[in-house]
């Protein structure tokens, strides 16, 4: 029931299935499913998440793992996925159920609002890190820009050149609007339970 569960949740974020080893990607250019499934299988599968949560706990079928890769596959990497195919209804699910008010934790949207703090402003060593390269391949890579996100200046001095990387990375547009909505929700669903948690939220709202 599990890996059924799993497997159908990785359906409605709209994981890319393909066998092991194959050189082919069947993944589409949007962030979010193309082609979402039926209403009716998705509340389906929102329900059999509920009913694990309920009965293995945070132990074993936590929030963190159903919207990590393990729940998620790849599509875990998405952030809009994540929030829009799978917490956002879950969040709208639970609180206007009564059977399924005791799903969400206070630690759960604590979780919530540190993924989507690490989607816009993800910690140091997240960072990938490139390889040494010369100062004049180093400014070559800052004018044409940085494939991360951040944003850098190039100066040449008496010395030669000096790259300088700034912290401001560049957020999609797609993130920013998802990540709004999912706050929006969250303090209509768990207002009480996100009392202790405003700091976190004023942060992420900056």
């Amino acid at each position: 029931f599990q890996s059924t569960t799993q497997l159908c949740l990785r359906i409605i974020a709209g994981d890319p299935f393909h066998e092991e080893g194959s050189s082919i990607a069947t993944h589409t250019s949007t962030v979010l499913h193309p082609a979402p499934p039926p209403a009716v299988f998705c509340n389906a599968v929102l329900r059999m998440t509920t009913i694990l949560m309920q009965a293995l706990g945070q132990a074993s079928f936590s929030l963190e793992m159903v919207s990590g890769a393990e729940g998620l596959g790849a599509a875990a990497d998405r952030i809009e996925a994540v929030l829009c195919h799978l917490l956002i209804p879950l969040f709208l699910r639970t609180s206007t159920n009564p059977r399924e008010a005791s799903v969400i934790h206070g630690k759960d949207l604590s979780f919530c609002l540190s993924l989507m703090q690490h989607a816009i402003s993800p910690p140091i060593g997240k960072h990938s890190t490139a390889p040494t390269t010369t100062s004049t391949t180093l400014a070559t890579t800052f004018i044409r820009g940085d494939i991360t996100g951040r944003q850098g200046s190039v100066s040449v001095t008496d010395r030669g050149h000096s790259a300088t990387v700034s912290t401001l990375r560049i957020v999609r547009d797609s993130v920013s609007q998802c990540i709004y909505l999912a706050l929006k929700v969250m303090m209509l669903c768990f207002g009480k339970l996100l009392t202790p948690m405003w700091p976190k939220v004023a942060r992420l709202v900056k």
